[in-house]
C-alpha cells in the first residue's frame, strides 16, 4: 500500500522504514514535512478536483437530591463511590467528584453551556439541603468537558468552539484567538472553599480528545488540523485534438462557458440512428481538459501551490508566553507522507505547581486512548485505514508513549481491525493486549474478532500472540474486560456469547469457556474476583433490541461461566454505560 519514488536503485525495508517514526532536527525541516503532507493528501486522482469536505457534548444535566445517610459533617464519609476507573492508579476526568467532604459537580447555564462548577457537602446533602455552598463560574461561552480533584487542587478542562465566540468583541480574552477550537486547563486551590484561588490557566489551539492524571501530573491529549490552501496552476493548450473537443462538448452538455467556437456537426449521426459500441479508452487522452473563455486548459497537479495558513498549534498561559505547542525534536512522523495532516499531542502539566511542563506529538489521529500506570497507548484507525485493499481489511496503528520525565515516544505497532473503546486494551507485565473486529456484520466477507498480545522491541510493538475466530459469522465485539491474566469478551449479532480467555501465556492466548444468552453486554464490570456485571440490551431470538438488561455472571469456574440473575427494563430504554 505504499508508493516509492526514487532517483536511483534503492533497497527499502517497508516494515522497518515505513513503520517507525522519526522526529525533526529543525523547524524548517518540520514545516517542510507538514507542507508536503498537505500537498500529497489533497492531490487529486486522475485529474479530479479534490473533495472539499466537534467536540462530543454530554447532554445530561443532573441535580443532587440525596446522599449517604450516615454522613457526619467534618468527619467525612467512607461509603461513597468515586469515578469509575479502568486502572486503579490512573485517574480519569469526570463531571462529579468529591473529597469525602465536599462534592463538586458541573452545572449548566440557561443557554446550555456547561460553564460553572457547583460545590456542596455531604452534610448538606444528608440533610436534604440542595443549596450550593460555592460556585466557580467561567466565561459564558465555555463548555466544561471534565475535571479532577488532586491534593486540594481542582483541575478543570474546558473547550471553546470557534462557533461559540462572544458576540461582543469586547469580551474577547487577549490570550485566546478564537480562530480555531481551544482547549483550556485551569487549576484552582480549593483547600478553603470560601476562598478559592485560581493558580494558573493555559489555552491550547487544539481540540480536546481525552486526559489522564497519574500522581501529580495531568496528561492532556489533543488534536490539531493545520490550516492550508492548495491550488493548481492552469496550463493552456495550443492544440486540442478534435476527439477531445467532442468529449468536452459532450461532458458539458454543449454549454461551454463563453464559447465563440464554431463546430461542424453536419456529418454527425445521432445516437438514436446508430448505436456505437462503448469504447472505454476512446477519450483517455482528453481527461482533465477544460474549456473557458475560448481557451482549453488543464490543471497541473504536479505543481501544487500550497499556502500554509497555520501549520502548528500554540500554547500560552500563566507565566508562559505564546509559542508553538509542537517542537521539532518532539514531533514524530512516518516516512509515508500520503496521509492526513492531523497532529495529535500529549501535554504534561504539574498539578501541584500549576505549571505546563512539555508536549510530545505525532502526525496521525487517535480514536481510542488507554493508559496504564506505565504508558499511554493511542490507537488510530485512520492511518493506514485500508491496508489490504483486495480483502477490504482495516488496520489500526498503536502509538506508545512513556510516563517518564521526558514524556518519550516509545514504539509503534499495528493490528488488523479496530478497537471498540478503551476497555479493549490492557497492559499487564509489559504486554499490551488489544481486542479488535475486522469487517462489518453486513459486509460480504463478514467479520473477524481477534485478541492480540504485543511487546515493545526496538521501537516497535511486535505481535507476541494472536487468538482469532471469536464469535459466530457476522458477530462483532460488544464488550471487553481484562482482569490480570484473564479476559472476558462479548460478541453479538443475534445472541451473546461471553468468552473467557486465558492470557497467562502471552504467546498463546486461549479461549477456555463460553456462555450463550439472549441479548448482549456492552459494558462489563468486575464484582470481586468471582462475579462479573454486564450492562447492555436484552434482545429477542432474531437480535431485535428489547431494552436495557443487567446481568450478573458467575465466573468462579473460569471454564464454565454461568448467569446468576438478570434485570430487564422496558422497550427502548438505554443506558450511558452502553
Amino acid at each position: 500500500g505504499i508508493w516509492v519514488k526514487v532517483d536511483k536503485d534503492t533497497n527499502i525495508s517497508l516494515t522497518k522504514e515505513a513503520s517507525k517514526l522519526h522526529n525533526f532536527a529543525t523547524k524548517e525541516e518540520m514545516h517542510a514535512y507538514i507542507k508536503a503532507l498537505a500537498t500529497l493528501y489533497q492531490r487529486p486522482y486522475c485529474g479530479i478536483e479534490p473533495w472539499i469536505g466537534g467536540l462530543p457534548m454530554r447532554t445530561n444535566d443532573f441535580e443532587l437530591t440525596s446522599a449517604p445517610t450516615d454522613a457526619s459533617g467534618d468527619a467525612g464519609v467512607q461509603n461513597t463511590s468515586s469515578t469509575n476507573l479502568q486502572e486503579s492508579s490512573v485517574d480519569e476526568g469526570d463531571i462529579l467528584k468529591h473529597n469525602n467532604k465536599y462534592v463538586f459537580y458541573v452545572g449548566k447555564s440557561s443557554n446550555s453551556f456547561r460553564n460553572h462548577i457547583n460545590i456542596s457537602s455531604f452534610e448538606k446533602l444528608a440533610n436534604q439541603e440542595k443549596e450550593v455552598l460555592e460556585t466557580i463560574k467561567f466565561e459564558e461561552n465555555r463548555n466544561i468537558d471534565s475535571f479532577y480533584l488532586v491534593n486540594e487542587r481542582l483541575v478543570v478542562l474546558s473547550t471553546i468552539s470557534p462557533y461559540d465566540r462572544p458576540k461582543d468583541v469586547s469580551q474577547l480574552s487577549e490570550s485566546i484567538s478564537y480562530d480555531s477550537p481551544q482547549s483550556l486547563v485551569e487549576i484552582f486551590d480549593v483547600s478553603d472553599i470560601t476562598n478559592i484561588k485560581k493558580v494558573s490557566k493555559y489555552s491550547l489551539d487544539s481540540s480536546l480528545k481525552n486526559s489522564r492524571v497519574i500522581g501529580n501530573n495531568l496528561y492532556l491529549i489533543s488534536t490539531f488540523n493545520p490550516t492550508y490552501n492548495v491550488s493548481y496552476p492552469k496550463e493552456y493548450l495550443t492544440e486540442v485534438e478534435p476527439i477531445c473537443k467532442e468529449y468536452i462538448r459532450g461532458s458539458t452538455g454543449g454549454n461551454s462557458t463563453s464559447t465563440n467556437e464554431t463546430v461542424d456537426t453536419s456529418n454527425e449521426t445521432s445516437s438514436d440512428e446508430t448505436s456505437q459500441p462503448y469504447e472505454p479508452n476512446k477519450y483517455v487522452d482528453c481527461y482533465g481538459i477544460q474549456y473557458e473563455n475560448n481557451r482549453y486548459f488543464r490543471y497541473n497537479y504536479d505543481k501544487p501551490i500550497v499556502v500554509v495558513v497555520k501549520a502548528l498549534p500554540q500554547i500560552e498561559g500563566t507565566e508562559l508566553n505564546k509559542h508553538d505547542l509542537v517542537q521539532p525534536s518532539q514531533l514524530y512522523a512516518s516516512a509515508k507522507k500520503k496521509q492526513s495532516t492531523t497532529i495529535t499531542s500529549i501535554s504534561k502539566f504539574s498539578i501541584n505547581e500549576g505549571k505546563y511542563l512539555k508536549t510530545t506529538s505525532y502526525i496521525g489521529n487517535s480514536s481510542v486512548e488507554y493508559a496504564s500506570s506505565n504508558a499511554l497507548y493511542l490507537v488510530s484507525n485512520e492511518y493506514p485505514y485500508y491496508y489490504d485493499f483486495n480483502n477490504y481489511k482495516s488496520r489500526s496503528q498503536i502509538y506508545k508513549f512513556g510516563f517518564d520525565e521526558s514524556l518519550s515516544y516509545k514504539a509503534i505497532g499495528s493490528v488488523y481491525g479496530t478497537a471498540l473503546n478503551q476497555f479493549s486494551l490492557s497492559e499487564h507485565n509489559n504486554i499490551l493486549r488489544i481486542a479488535t473486529t475486522e469487517g462489518f456484520s453486513w459486509g460480504a466477507n463478514g467479520t473477524k474478532n481477534s485478541l492480540y498480545t504485543l511487546k515493545e522491541k526496538n521501537s516497535l510493538l511486535e505481535v507476541e500472540g494472536l487468538l482469532s475466530g471469536l464469535g459466530k459469522e457476522g458477530e462483532s465485539i460488544k464488550a471487553v474486560r481484562f482482569m490480570g491474566e484473564r479476559a472476558y469478551l462479548v460478541t453479538f449479532k443475534t445472541t451473546d456469547p461471553l468468552y473467557t480467555i486465558d492470557l497467562s501465556n502471552p504467546k498463546a492466548p486461549k479461549k477456555v469457556g463460553e456462555l450463550h444468552v439472549n441479548g448482549y453486554s456492552a459494558y462489563l464490570h468486575p464484582i470481586g474476583d468471582d462475579k462479573l456485571l454486564g450492562i447492555g440490551q436484552d434482545t429477542d431470538s432474531e437480535g431485535r433490541r428489547k431494552g436495557v438488561k443487567i446481568e450478573l455472571f458467575d465466573i468462579s469456574d473460569f471454564e464454565n461461566p454461568s448467569s446468576l440473575d438478570t434485570i430487564t427494563f422496558t422497550k427502548d430504554t438505554y443506558s450511558e454505560l452502553e
